[in-house]
């Protein structure tokens, strides 16, 4: 997947997805004002440890893994942010 955005955000939602491939590569190119908020849940784990960040913010919180829930998606984002922002967040109260 890929998403590049200049002023205007985005959102995906992945609380209620049905995961039938166990990874997914979002190449993110985030420009100024282009913010881009995931939402997981248990069992998805999102790593972003080759995004390039020039200008913005990276917010990848680990998630708390309940040994339950095993590991259905791992999304590993890659890219760069020259000014837009990348946000990961698990649903309130989820943890």
């Amino acid at each position: 997947m890929e998403i590049k955005l200049t002023v205007g955000n985005a959102r995906l939602d992945f609380t209620d997805a049905t995961v039938v491939h166990d990874l997914l590569t979002i190449d993110v190119d985030l420009g100024i004002g282009g913010d881009l908020l995931l939402t997981t849940r248990p069992g998805i784990v999102v790593v972003a440890d080759d995004v390039v960040v020039r200008m913005g913010d990276l917010r990848v919180r680990p998630p708390q893994q309940d040994p339950e829930f095993p590991v259905d998606l791992r999304i590993e984002v890659t890219g760069k942010l020259r000014g837009g922002d990348l946000v990961v967040r698990y649903p309130r109260g989820s943890h």
